[in-house]
């Protein structure tokens, strides 16, 4: 193997053309900020980095440019969102709604989850759906959903979109009644 001239060291080693995981170094880009030598390198995505030596050349070094984080976070991740409207009010009410019957920490979990009130599973396993019907049901920006029976669960037969102040009026009312 050829050696790199450096001026802190004698010679380090080359490391053009060995392959690390996923990654292949390209060639010597040069001594970093901190004195360190970095590589360019290639991953077999397509992708390319530059790398430290010690973080290549290590067992527990760096395997790939990123993409292999990624795989292996879309692999475990149970519900990939696939729909893009996760910055969209409706995502933000449902997510609310989910919060509020199944997370035990939720403020408002005691009102709901602990009192038996739960999501259709088509609603619970697919905001697709959920956003479907809040569309084609009335659904308006400023608006809030509202269960029409409030001892029964949310899904589209019981469930309607209000106004803030409406709902506020019928909580009222619901609380005077149980009394």
């Amino acid at each position: 193997m050829t050696s790199t001239p450096d001026t802190k060291r004698k010679t380090i080693k080359d490391l053009t053309g060995l392959q690390f995981a996923r990654l292949t170094v390209v060639s010597y880009v040069g001594i970093g900020k901190y004195g360190k030598h970095y590589w360019l390198c290639t991953c077999e995505c397509g992708g390319t980095i530059e790398l430290p030596t010690g973080v290549i050349d290590k067992p527990y070094g760096v395997k790939s440019c990123g993409c292999l984080r990624k795989e292996t976070c879309a692999q475990n991740r149970p519900n990939p969102t696939k729909h893009g409207l996760h910055k969209h009010k409706l995502y933000g009410i449902y997510h609310g709604m989910l919060q509020r019957c199944y997370n035990p920490k939720s403020q408002r979990y005691k009102y709901y989850g602990s009192s038996g009130i739960s999501v259709c599973a088509d609603w619970k396993e697919d905001f697709l759906c959920f956003y479907n019907w809040a569309i084609s049901n009335g659904y308006k920006d400023g608006l809030s959903i509202d269960r029409l029976d409030s001892s029964e669960d949310y899904e589209p037969s019981n469930c309607e979109w209000v106004t803030v102040s409406e709902n506020s009026r019928r909580m009222n009312v619901r609380k005077n009644r149980n009394k």
